[in-house]
């Protein structure tokens, strides 16, 4: 049973796990949480550096410096940042193409997955 003041805390935190349940089976490799944001951003980073090593390998006279993982990093980072930040509009689009239902409805109303 919840504390009186806050209502039932345990009623809330079980729908909000399975609201994020429904939203990670719906949508499994977009960057919903922290742990695959940083998934994603591993796998940005690691796939422009290795772009960036391919490029200066074609490339003659060029060496491989630093600022080439600092560009890369910050690449990685914008990307993975944009992609994290536009997780409510994800969702939105979930809803919006009947992948998982509406916050408010109750469950098999308006889902077609």
């Amino acid at each position: 049973m919840g504390h009186p003041a806050t209502g039932n805390r345990n009623g809330q935190s079980e729908r909000a796990a399975e609201r994020r349940r429904e939203i990670l089976r719906a949508d499994p490799y977009y960057p919903h949480t922290v742990w695959r944001a940083v998934v994603a951003w591993l796998g940005y980073f690691f796939i422009f550096l290795g772009f960036a090593a391919f490029i200066i390998l074609l490339v003659p006279d060029r060496e491989f410096g630093w600022y080439y993982v600092v560009y890369t990093a910050v690449f990685a980072t914008g990307g993975t940042g944009m992609l994290f930040l536009n997780r409510r509009a994800r969702v939105r689009m979930l809803e919006n193409t009947g992948q998982i239902p509406r916050e408010g409805d109750a469950p098999g109303e308006s889902f077609r997955g």
